[in-house]
């Protein structure tokens, strides 16, 4: 029986400035000698800080292999598979049914106390029980070893035998650039006849970006549409959904300002935005839509909204930047996660949205009626002749 654990797992910032290269063919030493040889081609590549070794355990996760004395084992009484099933509650845990309290569904976990399994000799010490009753431990019947058997490893992929190096990249904004520079080099590269590169595999930078994508659509086209329900127009909202673009100028600049990555959080805020933004156009343009109802001209409906809105617009913006201050320069990694870029985004964009939101709206409202007042006396001349 072999018991693996990681004895450490890497941080999603590190993984964003490394790289793999994978080759794959039939034979696996071929593969083993063509990885050798195209390391130093991509060491000249600009960004490329070093290659990670296999044989470290900080670049490779290594293997703790308790191995069974099975004539002792078996002399003793244990079961392996008792073996096995205690090991993995005392160091994974094990999930019990949830506990009913007060009407709440709390979760249970089995685990060791950290004290208990911190340490090689801790594991040694574990009370297995034996078939008649009695209790032995985990040391009296197997030896531990550390094991990283990947150089011994054959992986297979699609039915191909498969070989890969990684590289540590320059930390910085530009890990992207490096990446796409590396992926040039391979199609400049002749490989031997039967080694290939394997297809290139997304990243976690180009999932982050890709799903962010996505949901920022979504939110905009939800808005709109919404907006489009409520004021009973397919053009109005268009007035207020052109001061987004504004207000990612704002959030733009403030990530290249303070040299920010741009994560998923940068995603997360950018929806944050399209909902708070919207909201002082929606204020501006429902206000002016009530005074133009009330026989007030375009024009002077307009001038009055922007004077008597101003004040709880620029209550919304200074509330909404006040509060991110905290949580944008202060510590704000939990769990994981930096909310730096969450707040830089939501400070920089409701600053620039802000300040062209009195005078945008306006405008775009203007244009746009105007434009469909041309297009529908267009549309009215030509039916009528």
């Amino acid at each position: 029986m072999q018991y693996k654990g990681k004895e450490g797992s890497e941080k999603k910032d590190d993984q964003k400035n490394m790289h793999y290269v994978r080759l794959v063919g039939d034979d696996p030493e071929l593969l083993k000698e063509v990885a050798e040889n195209l390391k130093p081609t991509f060491e000249m590549i600009p960004g490329v800080v070093s290659f990670l070794s296999k044989d470290t355990d900080e670049d490779g996760p290594s293997e703790l292999a308790l191995y069974v004395d099975r004539e002792k084992a078996s002399s003793i009484g244990i079961n392996p598979s008792t073996l096995a099933g205690t090991i993995g509650t005392a160091v994974r845990g094990e999930n019990l049914p949830r506990f009913n309290y007060k009407g709440r569904q709390i979760p249970m976990n089995l685990l060791f106390n950290e004290e208990d399994r911190s340490e090689l000799a801790d594991l040694d010490n574990f009370q297995i029980p034996t078939e008649d009753g009695r209790v032995s431990t985990v040391g009296a019947v197997t030896r531990t070893a550390f094991l990283n058997n990947e150089d011994n490893a054959i992986t297979r992929r699609d039915k191909k035998v498969s070989e890969y190096f990684g590289m540590k990249l320059k930390p910085g904004p530009d890990g992207w650039k490096i990446k796409r520079a590396i992926e040039e080099a391979k199609k400049n590269i002749n490989l031997p006849e039967g080694v290939s590169f394997d297809r290139p595999q997304k990243t976690i930078d180009d999932e982050d970006r890709q799903q962010g994508s996505i949901m920022l659509i979504l939110s905009i086209v939800f808005v709109y549409m919404i907006m489009a329900f409520f004021f009973e127009s397919m053009l109005i909202p268009l007035s207020i959904i052109l001061t987004i673009p504004l207000a990612s100028m704002g959030a733009v600049l403030a990530l290249k300002l303070s040299n920010t990555f741009i994560d998923q959080m940068v995603y997360t805020g950018a929806m944050f935005l399209v909902g708070i933004v919207v909201n002082n156009g929606i204020v501006l343009v429902d206000y002016a839509n009530r005074l133009r109802r009330s026989g007030v001209t375009r024009t002077e409906a307009l001038l009055r909204a922007a004077k008597h809105r101003f004040r709880p617009i620029i209550m919304t913006a200074m509330t909404t930047i006040c509060g991110m201050i905290p949580l944008t320069f202060g510590n704000s990694v939990e769990m994981g996660v930096n909310f730096k870029s969450f707040g830089l985004v939501l400070i920089g964009g409701m600053t620039s949205a802000t300040l062209f939101t009195l005078l945008a709206v306006p405008v775009f409202y203007t244009l746009i009626e105007d434009a469909r007042e041309k297009v529908n006396h267009i549309v009215a001349s030509i039916f009528h002749r």
